[in-house]
């Protein structure tokens, strides 16, 4: 018989299949990610969670959060029965510890699925920053600037430009690894995020950049901190303080995972290029996703790959 269950977040009723027992659904109405409780239980809801930062649901308390939490290191966070884990409101963040074959098999189920909107997406924002790229060398050569000048004023400005395009990129990718519906347009939607997105971006390019400097770890390990923080300032609408500063807590436990993520993603970029133009831009559109996925399973949110509809 169907399953009962109150969305904790809108308190919209909802009825699923009763093979759904144990799995994640997701509310019609706000789209939040509910537990399905199993078959003959209480009516699922839940309430808000206390958390150390504004939209972080840490759970203290009320079940594991990874992994380390489990009695088996080796556990990956997929493992980790409903039952176990904390309800997620709507947007909240779950720090949770991921697993890298977790992390990469999710991504090659997404990126078979929606295969399109991914290359498509990355296609057209690796053109235009490209073209950009270029516009801005050209001009910096036609202005004459001095050479000590013109490496950080191309950097500059391309970030100025690339704050808008990563914006409506990360609103194009992220409702895909989240089995949402995209929109391909919000590629050119980024405009509300610009400010803290270009802030963020700034301090990220001259804390690695500053970093690498320094015999290349300081600025790997800096990059390993700090990356999720672009996504945080349009995925959370966080300004770029509380970003850069989420994105130190929910790496915490997964640095070493991110680096494989990275490497293997950097790897297949570059194995890519041996089959010319088709193979890079696949490769790349793979590479982008890695990152995505990754994110949405630090924050312990399911992915399109887990997720059964209602």
């Amino acid at each position: 018989m169907p399953i009962e269950l109150t969305c904790h977040s809108c308190g919209k009723r909802l009825r699923v299949r009763d093979e759904a027992a144990g799995k994640k659904a997701r509310c019609p109405g706000c789209q939040t990610v509910l537990d399905v409780p199993a078959a003959g239980g209480p009516p699922s809801a839940g309430g808000p969670l206390g958390g150390e930062f504004p939209g972080i649901n840490t759970g203290a308390g009320d079940g594991p959060r990874g992994p380390q939490e489990t009695g088996n290191p080796f556990q990956s966070p997929a493992d980790v029965g409903p039952e176990q884990r904390p309800p997620l409101l709507g947007g909240g963040i779950q720090p949770t510890v991921i697993d890298f074959a977790d992390v990469f098999n999710a991504t090659i189920e997404i990126f078979k699925k929606e295969l399109g909107m991914v290359v498509g997406a990355t296609l057209v924002f690796g053109i235009i920053t490209n073209i950009l790229s270029q516009a801005i060398a050209q001009v910096g050569a036609l202005v004459e600037i001095h050479p000590l000048i013109v490496m950080p004023f191309n950097m500059v400005i391309s970030t100025v430009l690339n704050a808008w395009l990563l914006s409506g990129l990360i609103m194009v990718l992220l409702p895909v690894v989240r089995g949402q519906q995209a929109n391909f347009g919000d590629l050119f939607n980024g405009g509300p995020y610009f400010g803290n997105m270009l802030v963020t971006l700034l301090i990220l390019e001259i804390a690695v950049t500053a970093g690498l400097a320094l015999c290349i770890v300081p600025g790997i390990i800096i990059a390993l901190y700090l990356w999720p923080a672009t996504l945080l300032v349009v995925d959370q609408k966080m300004d770029f303080r509380q970003a850069l500063e989420t994105a130190t807590k929910i790496t915490e436990g997964n640095r070493l995972t991110a680096f494989l993520v990275f490497l293997v993603g950097g790897l297949i970029a570059m194995a890519s290029l041996l089959l010319c133009c088709v193979g890079v831009i696949f490769g790349s559109a793979f590479s982008q996703l890695l990152m995505f996925v990754m994110y949405v399973k630090m924050i312990g949110q399911p992915t399109a790959a887990e997720l059964q509809q209602p």
